[in-house]
């Protein structure tokens, strides 16, 4: 059994090692992550979110103090094993905070998960699967479902249907997104703000930058590619920018 909070949860099985991971079934299990996030966990069943709204990201939360960024990022290995987590939805109002299911991957990995049906609001940074990536993602993605599929930031972080930014050295791979993204300043398909070695991945939603200057990224997959690759990759989706750095692929 684990604490978080003053709650008590018993994950469905394991002991957190690579070879028996934590068995992840119900929503507290989920959260439950957070106890230790250098640990291997394994979902073994769909999770639904819905009727919640949370505050801020579940897993790994990450915030900005004096412009360097706080929280211990996730550094295990959480594998969906094919699952899905249902109707994510986060209204984050903090300009501090990154905004996503997780908040931040450190050296970790997350691999094999789907999610779907997300409406995530956001002030800095902000992604469905994570606000800033420093680790791997792999086979991964985040879709709409009954009209609820999007991603919005209102501050000057990436914002990227699958993750807000992408760290140097992080490796995006076999993923996709398919939700709208909206955001202040640097807004992508995929990824907002991009340094990662990206290899087949794809985004369908449309993108639009808000901010009415010339600083605005927009781009169907990536709004701000700075360093790292992209290769066999690809986006379908409209662009709008009320700056001038915008493009069907990459904004700038």
């Amino acid at each position: 059994m684990v604490t978080l909070s003053g709650m008590v949860f018993g994950f469905a099985g394991g002991t957190g090692t690579i070879h028996d991971p934590y068995r992840v079934s119900t929503v507290s299990d989920l959260l439950a992550v957070n106890n230790d996030v250098t640990a291997s966990y394994l979902m073994i069943n769909d999770i639904d979110l819905a009727g919640v709204s949370y505050s801020h990201s579940l897993i790994a939360q990450a915030w900005y103090d004096g412009g360097a960024l706080q929280g211990s990022g996730f550094g295990g290995i959480f594998n969906g094993n094919g699952y899905v987590i249902r109707n994510l939805s986060i209204t984050d109002s903090d300009p501090a905070y990154v905004t996503g299911l997780f908040g931040c991957i450190g050296s970790g990995v997350v691999k094999n998960l789907g999610i779907v049906g997300v409406d995530i609001s956001g002030a800095n940074a902000a992604g469905a699967l994570v606000g800033k990536c420093y680790g791997t993602i792999s086979n991964c993605y985040v879709s709409g479902d009954s009209g609820n599929g999007s991603v919005t930031s209102s501050g000057g972080g990436g914002t990227g249907g699958l993750a807000g930014t992408s760290g140097g050295g992080s490796v995006i791979e076999d993923s996709w997104a398919a939700v709208d993204v909206v955001a202040y300043e640097q807004a992508g398909g995929l990824v907002g703000q991009i340094r990662s070695i990206t290899t087949n991945c794809y985004a369908t939603g449309n993108v639009e930058a808000t901010h009415a200057a010339a600083v605005n990224y927009a781009g169907g997959f990536a709004g701000r590619m700075e360093e790292g690759s992209i290769t066999d990759c690809y986006a379908t989706g409209d662009v709008t920018s009320n700056g001038h750095r915008y493009g069907g692929f990459v904004g700038f």
